[in-house]
């Protein structure tokens, strides 16, 4: 008894279930989910981005207005405390109020 040559083809139903990794259908639904996902991600992001919920009152702009000046004076004074012209000579500023104006002078 002989056997039949090898011709090295694949029986036909092994061929036709062979596709390329893209074409198949678990691959590609599973793209698309995936993109939906993605889009919707961003789409989400985007719209979060435009409405942060922040409401302002004048009140609220009138604080900040004035705790900008408040905080400028700070620093305008730890200059002048640390400065040598304009502090007192006797003994000289206590270590924690120069410590105090260089925090407030760096910020």
């Amino acid at each position: 008894m002989t056997t039949p040559p090898d011709t090295g083809a694949a029986p036909a139903s092994a061929r036709e279930l062979e596709l390329p990794w893209w074409q198949h259908p678990v691959n590609i639904i599973t793209m698309l989910v995936t993109v939906g996902v993605l889009a919707g991600m961003l789409g989400w992001l985007i719209g979060d981005a435009r409405e942060d919920g922040v409401v302002t009152s004048d009140a609220d702009i009138g604080f900040l207005q004035d705790m900008r000046v408040h905080h400028e004076q700070a620093v305008e004074m730890s200059n002048l405390f640390l400065d040598p012209l304009t502090s007192t000579p006797a003994s000289g500023p206590s270590p924690a109020a120069s410590s105090s104006a260089r925090a407030s002078k760096s910020g």
